[in-house]
């Protein structure tokens, strides 16, 4: 059975910057951790029509399942400019591709960088700013907005254009959690995540 690639397509990127982009990425038998083990990685390439080729460095491993995925700043140089991409995973036996219904690659076109924020705090189940909970990361899903929270346990999601995102907040040792319908601009966002794993897509 091959890997199973959960994903918000992205469909606008920040000119001039790396974009993030996460999935959740499970299999029935291996992990980042396991030999062989769950790998995955994502395929871009710049321009209208053409066919993502060009492989970025593994994906970093968010725990939990997630995946950071990155395009260079380097790919979206101005505004306007349209990117094409594909993830695909691998158990070391069986490879997903996670493409559009058609199998045709995700597009998006970049802009330039948005002046709203989104700030808030991630600590754990008791509201409490403990060491392993720090460093926490808070991703906007379909897009490429992210944050790392400071010793503080608070971030800041800077950049951002007008919209309503669904937030998830992830920190490995930690269940996930999803707050949804979030309009750029908000203040106070606060996650509390209980010990231990899962979590999910769902509302919180």
């Amino acid at each position: 059975v091959p890997p199973t690639i959960m994903h918000r397509p992205v469909f606008q990127a920040t000119a001039s910057a790396n974009l993030d982009l996460v999935a959740r990425v499970v299999d029935n038998n291996a992990t980042p951790a396991t030999s062989p083990a769950l790998t995955s990685s994502i395929f871009y390439c710049a321009g209208s029509g053409c066919t993502p080729t060009t492989e970025a460095a593994s994906a970093e491993d968010l725990g939990n399942g997630y995946f950071r995925f990155r395009i260079p700043s380097a790919t979206i140089s101005t505004a306007g400019t349209i990117v094409r991409y594909f993830l695909r995973a691998t158990d070391g036996t069986n490879t997903q591709n996670f493409k559009q219904p058609d199998n045709s690659p995700f597009q998006l076109t970049s802009a330039a960088a948005g002046a709203v924020t989104i700030t808030g705090s991630v600590k754990d189940s008791t509201g409490t700013c403990v060491a392993g909970i720090q460093g926490a990361r808070v991703l906007a899903e379909g897009s490429g907005f992210n944050a790392t929270t400071d010793g503080s346990c608070n971030y800041t999601m800077s950049g951002m254009t007008a919209g309503t995102f669904d937030l998830i907040a992830v920190k490995s040792g930690y269940a996930d959690r999803t707050i949804n319908g979030i309009p750029a601009g908000a203040t106070g966002i606060a996650f509390q995540l209980p010990a231990g794993g899962g979590g999910g897509f769902g509302g919180d």
